[in-house]
């Protein structure tokens, strides 16, 4: 899958996720999500478990380092992770295929 549909859908679940009323959805999540799924293994070279929870909690930290100085909803962000890391999954798993 090429970065424009993977973009489109990380859009669909942004624009989901804000007409829910979701106060963390923002299309600028997008790009640093992408980047923080691909620096996975980089980050974690050492750690044995890489599961994917243990990637969604990754991704989610990264999402928290966006803003650091703003709250924020951590049941709602720890969703996106969740839903981006869907995304992510199935594209990696369909391109080991």
């Amino acid at each position: 899958m090429n970065s424009a549909d993977l973009e489109q859908k990380l859009s669909a679940i942004i624009s989901y996720e804000v007409e829910q009323g979701c106060p963390m959805a923002h299309p600028t999540m997008i790009a640093p999500a992408i980047r923080r799924w691909q620096g996975y293994d980089r980050r974690n070279k050492r750690n044995k478990d890489k599961s994917l929870s243990h990637r969604i909690k990754d991704l989610e930290k990264g999402l928290i380092a966006l803003y650091p100085e703003h709250n924020y909803d951590p049941a709602c962000l720890r969703h996106l992770a969740e839903s981006f890391a869907e995304v992510f999954d199935e594209i990696q798993k369909n391109e080991d295929v």
